[in-house]
Parts: C-alpha cells; sequence; structure tokens
C-alpha cells in the first residue's frame, strides 16, 4: 500500500494497493475525499498515472465551484452581521473546516477587511486538529507564515474555548463576535448550544460554509425551514442565513475529471462512490462520454469479482 496526498484534510491520502498474483499484479486506486487544487493551506490530490480499478468519490460530481473568491463572500457576511451589532456563528468540521476558516479570517482582519473582533474556537477536537498542523508544519503550505509572531492559529484575537464552562460563557454573550464551532452540519456537538441562544435573533448572522447532507439540521436551516429541532424544542430561524461556497474541502465536478485524467490509462472498472444519487450519477456520464470510462455506481451491499487467476 502507498499514500499519496488527497488534499482533502490535513493527513487525508489516496491510496494505491498492488496486489501480487502468482502470474500478474493488479494496482487498485482509491481516491478517498478529494480536496481542492487551490486549497491555500493544503497540497493538491496527487495524480496516479496507472491503475486496473478505481474507486472515486463523487460528493460534488454534479456541481463546480464558484468563481467567486470565498473571502469575498465571508468578508461580506461577517461586515453585515457585525453591522447590525449581532453575532457570527460558523458550523464547521473540527479537522480542516475549521482551520481554513481561522486562515481566512486572520487574513481578512489583517487586510483591514473586516474588523478586529475576538474569534472564538470552541471545539476540542478542532483545538486539537489545529495543533497537528504546528507539529507537522511541511506537510501544508503554511510552514513559512508558522514561523512568524503572529499567524492564523495565534494572535491577539484569537481565543480557543476547551472547557465547558468557557463554551457556555458564550451563551450570554453580546457584541462583534465570531464563534466557530463544530459540528459542521449542526448534527451536534457544542455548536447546537450556540445555535439555540443564537438563532432567535434577527441581529445575528449563520454562516454555512460546506456541504449539507439531506436530512440534516444544517441542510434544514440552508434551505430557509422556519424553525429547527434543537434539544426537544422548535427554535425560530430568525438569525440571518449566508451560504458561502467555495471553502468546501471536496474537489469539485472539473477537479474531479482534473484527478481521473491523470490516469495514463483508462482503468477496467471504475467504482462511482461517497456522493448523492443525483451527484454520483453526473459523474459517471462524464467519466463515461468524456474519458470513456466504464463506470459503475454500485448498490448497498453488492458485490463484484474483480479478478480472476491473478
Amino acid at each position: 500500500m502507498t499514500y499519496f496526498h488527497a488534499g482533502h484534510i490535513l493527513g487525508a491520502a489516496i491510496v494505491k494497493v498492488v496486489i501480487q498474483g502468482d502470474h500478474q499484479s493488479k494496482k487498485l486506486v482509491f481516491s478517498g475525499d478529494l480536496g481542492r487544487y487551490k486549497d491555500p493551506i493544503l497540497y493538491p490530490p496527487s495524480r496516479i498515472p496507472k491503475a486496473d480499478i478505481v474507486w472515486i468519490e463523487s460528493t460534488y460530481g454534479d456541481r463546480k465551484a464558484t468563481e467567486q473568491k470565498p473571502e469575498e463572500e465571508l468578508a461580506r457576511a461577517i461586515r453585515e452581521t457585525f453591522d447590525r451589532g449581532g453575532l457570527v456563528i460558523i458550523p464547521a468540521f473540527a479537522v480542516g473546516r475549521t482551520q481554513l476558516l481561522m486562515y481566512h479570517i486572520y487574513q481578512l482582519m489583517e487586510k483591514g477587511k473586516i474588523p478586529k473582533a475576538p474569534v472564538f474556537v470552541d471545539s476540542p477536537m478542532a483545538i486539537d486538529a489545529t495543533r497537528l498542523y504546528l507539529d507537522f508544519h511541511t506537510d501544508h503550505r503554511l510552514t513559512a507564515m508558522l514561523e512568524e509572531e503572529h499567524h492564523p492559529f495565534k494572535h491577539p484575537q484569537l481565543r480557543y474555548f476547551q472547557k465547558q464552562e468557557q463554551s457556555m460563557s458564550l451563551n450570554e454573550f453580546r457584541g462583534n463576535a465570531i464563534i466557530i464551532s463544530a459540528s459542521g452540519m449542526a448534527t451536534g456537538g457544542r455548536v447546537l448550544h450556540h445555535l439555540f441562544h443564537h438563532l432567535p435573533h434577527e441581529k445575528n448572522g449563520v454562516i454555512m460554509v460546506g456541504f449539507q447532507a439531506e436530512e440534516t439540521r444544517g441542510r434544514r436551516i440552508l434551505e430557509g425551514e422556519p424553525s429547527v429541532r434543537i434539544y426537544g424544542n422548535e427554535v425560530p430561524v430568525r438569525a440571518k442565513v449566508y451560504t458561502v461556497e467555495g471553502l468546501s474541502a471536496h474537489a469539485d465536478q472539473d477537479e474531479l475529471m482534473d484527478w481521473a485524467e491523470g490516469f495514463c490509462e483508462k482503468p477496467k472498472m471504475t467504482f462511482i462512490v461517497h456522493g448523492e444519487k443525483k451527484s454520483a450519477e453526473a459523474l459517471s456520464v462524464k467519466l463515461n462520454e468524456e474519458l470513456g470510462w466504464n463506470t459503475i455506481i454500485p448498490q448497498y451491499l453488492e458485490s463484484f469479482v474483480l479478478f480472476e487467476g491473478i
């Protein structure tokens, strides 16, 4: 087994498995979650030249990323919320998304595009993950930046909240501030009590920064439902909800195709995995029509014979 940069989150890997039989060897390649090609922190997904069988994710197999810069959308959402005297809440995955947000927010403050205000990272897992960026600084692009006195993961506005009491103190916080807390789809974690206390107030802003799966609380907020159930209560959604595209850690359709084009030869079979039905089908058609790949969208518990007599 050999691991290659996948670019999705720190440490994410594409896996190449070589199976040696009595007469020949076969190469299996699992894309895992593929990242963005122009991510400011992580290296792009590695290209693999040859594979007999490929498994490729399809999270964004049916869509292309917006051309607008995510920093600009993020800045606008934060400025508008601050102008209303409100608090910004950002549900974000602890590994990857939180650190990307910290990077962008720091850059925006340094450039004067948003006011300098407290930034609370309220997730023990996110804090632990952030330490890994410092420990493994050669595995991402921020090596030089992290040598400065102030950087995205250490500056005067940034506050890490590990303890539950610290987290609960934010329930009564008034004024301009940014709370970044897990989970990214608002399915659990500390972000729920922030949403519980701050969603009902019109001056506040909730910024959705990643894919929201069907049936999740984040998806319902994003789709404009008037209330969501939290802790057994129907909580009215009066805060302004923003969507910032381009911060997703998943490759879009063009980038998935770009990665597929890195193979010098067509795989014998390609399994389209990790995506909702619509996105998997769209990527399957694209790979088949443009690259001539034999694509399969496997059903739950379906099994396949990949090789015989190797």
